[in-house]
């Protein structure tokens, strides 16, 4: 398996992607794949597994570089499936722990409680870091379960960017894919 490149990556904040994310639809079910990154969000350890050996191999051992994740949109959320994976990686790959550095402020609207996609301004605005020398000069490994428009991911890396990190490696587990919806 090889990672894909999203088409939105930059020279200074590549993205990479394992493959398709079909959201949940009433017209159509999910695909085996989609459905195993819905079970790591639910921090089933069996998928988290899963999602670690299709990356352990993916990413260089390498101290310098530090691992971060896309925090939850609801404040109160620390815990995820994405943050479990993360900290298997770190160990794994001798990354430098950065799980504790980006931070929500202010909660997201769920996508159910509005009628747009969140902006960038609004996630970046929503975010905040702590212990900003660990990022320092330091490559970032910045991970997220899924990317639809690309305003958290980019959000998040222009945070770290802007507080001293060189240059931003996001992955992704999946890429939003929206069906047709049938008539």
């Amino acid at each position: 398996m090889k990672l894909q490149t999203h088409h939105k990556s930059t020279k200074l904040i590549i993205i990479k992607y394992i493959d398709q994310y079909f959201p949940k639809s009433r017209y159509e079910s999910q695909d085996d794949f989609s459905k195993n990154i819905i079970e790591l969000k639910n921090k089933n350890n069996n998928y988290i597994d899963i999602f670690f050996h299709l990356l352990k191999g993916k990413i260089k051992k390498n101290p310098k570089t530090v691992i971060c994740v896309v925090p939850s949109s609801k404040i109160a959320k620390r815990e995820s499936g994405i943050r479990e994976l993360a900290f298997k990686l770190k160990n794994y790959c001798q990354l430098t722990t950065g799980l504790q550095i980006l931070h929500r402020g202010k909660d997201i609207p769920s996508k159910q409680e509005r009628e747009t996609l969140v902006s960038y301004e609004e996630q970046y605005n929503s975010l905040y870091l702590i212990d900003i020398n660990v990022i320092k000069d330091k490559n970032v490994l910045l991970l997220d379960d899924v990317i639809t428009s690309g305003n958290t991911i980019f959000a998040c890396s222009n945070l770290l960017l802007k507080n001293g990190a060189k240059r931003i490696i996001c992955i992704v587990l999946g890429k939003t894919i929206y069906r047709r919806q049938k008539i």
